[in-house]
């Protein structure tokens, strides 16, 4: 198993980066009480005013690389625990991720068996899955109890693995993340920003760097060499899925697709329209033909409100979006 100081670095490139921006730290002397259900609710709100809101609670800042620490805290069976909040920023000035992770590293399997064993009654949603590393094998277990059993068999200081649940469904994930002697809950979105700038310098990276990086939210397939985001957005809103492929340990394919309700496809050259059937047709004969040298292919998608259209002619592809017709 790689080694990892702290299961934050899965989720942070540096937990203390050091900044010229960032606020010294602060002794605690107010205490926030982490309630996921309101928390929940900051995510992809603006990060300056989430700093602002909880100023009176932040013990540390750095504007720089975008991070909030606060002090905060919980009730567990009528004990008070003091715990670190962290507040991450994306690359959109809006408010990521929220990691939750108790002061003192000596108790994360009290934190583990608690969380774990009271998933239901805490409201934490349907479980999705847990994804896990060992010594031995990594992989995915396909419920709760199963996860339970495997860290109760591996050991606690042994494994890596992060149950996910449904928390707000179809937008909010809950994780309860174990990693040696730290325990964390993390709250963030459950699909994955499809931003074509970030994927682009992706190629020629290092796979097992992004299964580090998008440990608590990509489906990794390490035989296949594969990490599926099986929920996308881009910054319009459309729904994606994207799949990142290596032939080795560099990445060198990404395939991001549109999802949508297929309509129609055809070739157009002037007022000529040649029906090409369905989308796999389309695909086939532009594998058989090659991209035409006049005109262009056209595929057309219906997804709820919005006609998504692309084009494909000899020296460009587009995709436009447009609103249905009344």
């Amino acid at each position: 198993m790689k080694s990892i100081k702290s299961l934050l670095v899965l989720a942070l490139a540096s937990l203390m980066a050091v900044s010229c921006f960032k606020d010294p730290v602060k002794t605690p002397t107010e205490f926030v009480e982490f309630d996921p259900a309101v928390f929940a609710k900051e995510l992809n709100k603006s990060y300056s005013d989430f700093y602002n809101k909880y100023n009176q609670y932040v013990t540390y800042a750095d504007n720089y690389s975008g991070m909030i620490i606060l002090a905060s805290k919980v009730e567990i069976e009528g004990q008070e625990y003091q715990m670190n909040l962290f507040a991450i920023r994306d690359n959109y000035e809006s408010l990521d991720k929220i990691i939750v992770q108790p002061v003192s590293n000596d108790n994360a399997e009290f934190f583990w068996d608690y969380y774990t064993l009271n998933a239901d009654k805490l409201g934490f949603g349907q479980f999705i899955n847990a994804k896990y590393y060992t010594n031995e094998a990594k992989g995915y277990c396909s419920s709760l109890e199963q996860t339970r059993s495997l860290v109760s068999l591996t050991g606690v200081g042994k494994i890596i693995t992060a149950p996910a649940f449904d928390y707000v469904p179809g937008e909010v994930t809950l994780l309860t993340m174990l990693e040696g002697s730290y325990f964390g809950l993390i709250l963030q979105d459950n699909w994955f920003t499809a931003d074509y700038d970030v994927m682009y310098r992706w190629l020629g990276a290092q796979f097992s760097g992004l299964c580090s990086a998008y440990f608590t939210l990509g489906i990794e397939d390490d035989t296949n060499k594969t990490m599926l985001f099986d929920s996308s957005k881009d910054l319009l809103g459309n729904r994606f899925q994207v799949l990142v492929e290596s032939t080795s340990d560099n990445i060198d394919s990404i395939t991001a697709t549109l999802l949508g309700i297929f309509s129609k496809a055809y070739y157009k050259l002037g007022d000529s329209e040649t029906n090409l059937g369905t989308g796999a047709e389309a695909a086939s004969y532009l594998a058989a033909n090659g991209r035409p040298a006049e005109g262009e292919v056209i595929v057309v998608f219906n997804k709820e409100t919005t006609v998504i259209t692309i084009s494909m002619s000899a020296d460009r592809m587009t995709v436009n979006l447009s609103a249905k017709k009344a």
